[in-house]
């Protein structure tokens, strides 16, 4: 996973996502985003305008403070209102997140990895899918998206967003860390599944 460093990733450019950037609509491939971050997503014909608000939240940590976030989705009035809230802990103040339209419908989900667990080679991570519906939050599915299978080393799944018409179909691709010259490790903690495809349509 990344550092706590805000990316969007449009096409092949890398550009940081800084408070009050706007994203156009229909953006090439969905956006990756790993710090607190103020968004505005313009208006298209499926819905309404949206500020994305990514907070620290200590109420949702699990452990340490810094750990707790609150996403929010606000609408863009004058003064905005809040709409939806998804409160969330991940390890070591580090996750990610993607919007985007999965099921066709014209409205982005919510794909977050968030960590679990502190320690030396303790920290694993989850992937989750979440609809919002009005000002609720759906979980769609979730797995597990890395964990660790020896000293410093782990298994992980990357993601790719594949467009078939309106909307992505995403695919995780299994990959593991080098462990040629790690003294103990346990080859049977990777999982079989080389590749998970996460079809909601």
């Amino acid at each position: 996973m990344t550092t706590r460093t805000a990316t969007v990733i449009l096409a092949a450019a890398l550009a940081a996502a800084l408070p009050g950037r706007v994203f156009p609509a229909g953006d090439p491939q969905p956006s990756a985003i790993a710090d607190y971050v103020d968004i505005l997503y313009p208006a298209t014909p499926h819905r309404d305008a949206f500020r994305l608000r990514v907070r620290p939240d200590e109420s949702a940590a699990e452990l340490w403070p810094e750990d707790g976030f609150s996403l929010e989705l606000w609408n863009d009035y004058s003064p905005p209102e809040l709409q939806a809230a998804l409160p969330f802990s991940s390890s070591y103040s580090d996750y990610n997140l993607w919007l985007a339209d999965l099921t066709g419908d014209g409205r982005e989900e919510f794909i977050l990895v968030s960590g679990q667990g502190r320690g030396t080679c303790a920290r694993s991570e989850t992937l989750t899918v979440y609809s919002r519906d009005g000002a609720a939050f759906t979980a769609l599915t979730d797995l597990p998206f890395s964990d660790y299978f020896g000293s410093g080393v782990r298994w992980y799944y990357e993601p790719t967003f594949v467009r078939d018409g309106d909307r992505f179909i995403l695919e995780l691709k299994l990959d593991w860390d080098d462990y040629s010259e790690t003294y103990l490790f346990f080859p049977e903690l990777i999982p079989g599944e080389k590749l998970i495809v996460i079809d909601l349509q």
